[in-house]
């Protein structure tokens, strides 16, 4: 379910134009995922697709990152292959989401989206 609560604090931390999570003491129970894009050119024309691209390259950790998985089952070896993003997202029990992007970043050349996520 989209939540404008959880959008709204991480629009808050992607308008700081920082790669890097959020201090846990300002998101307690909320999980994070952070995507960036960096152009030598201007970002502004990718806002309409950098969420669905923030999203692929989540989705996409658990089979192109660990590929010796063919049930795509979760154990303890496979999340110590930087799959994280991709088990925030998939986590049973996580029932809220809340993006957002920013472009002006570094003089339009970088692209952040931050999505929050509950529980």
């Amino acid at each position: 379910t989209w939540s404008c609560q959880l959008e709204n604090s991480a629009q808050r931390w992607a308008n700081q134009c920082v790669f890097g999570h959020s201090p846990k003491n300002q998101r307690q129970g909320t999980g994070e995922n952070l995507y960036a894009y960096w152009s030598s050119v201007s970002v502004e024309k990718l806002k309409n697709t950098a969420g669905t691209n923030a999203g692929e390259s989540w989705w996409s950790e658990l089979p192109q990152l660990y590929t010796d998985n063919p049930s795509n089952r979760l154990t303890p070896e496979v999340s110590r292959q930087n799959v994280l993003h991709f088990t925030q997202m998939a986590w049973g029990k996580t029932h809220k989401i809340g993006c957002g992007i920013v472009t002006n970043c570094a003089g339009g050349h970088t692209l952040i989206v931050v999505c929050h996520y509950s529980p």
